[in-house]
């Protein structure tokens, strides 16, 4: 039975599967890299206000040179 979960988690790992909750996270950051963004799946506390999701602030992003924004705006907003 063990040998059967190892191989299972190996096959599992191989193929680079995360469940949904532990996805991870995102780094964007502009050129320079002076502007960095640690996105996120989720914000269940509402800590942070800046949400990807919304045209406005990802526009926001982009002008400031921020890459792959639009890349990671609805997996990790």
């Amino acid at each position: 039975m063990g040998v059967v979960l190892l191989l299972a988690e190996l096959a599992l790992r191989a193929v680079s599967y995360a469940p949904e909750r532990y996805r991870p996270f995102a780094h964007v950051a502009n050129g320079r890299r002076t502007l960095f963004l640690d996105c996120y799946p989720d914000n269940p506390r509402r800590y942070f206000d800046i949400d990807l999701r919304d045209p406005a602030m990802r526009a926001r992003y982009r002008a400031a040179g921020v890459q792959r924004v639009d890349e990671v705006a609805f997996r990790a907003p």
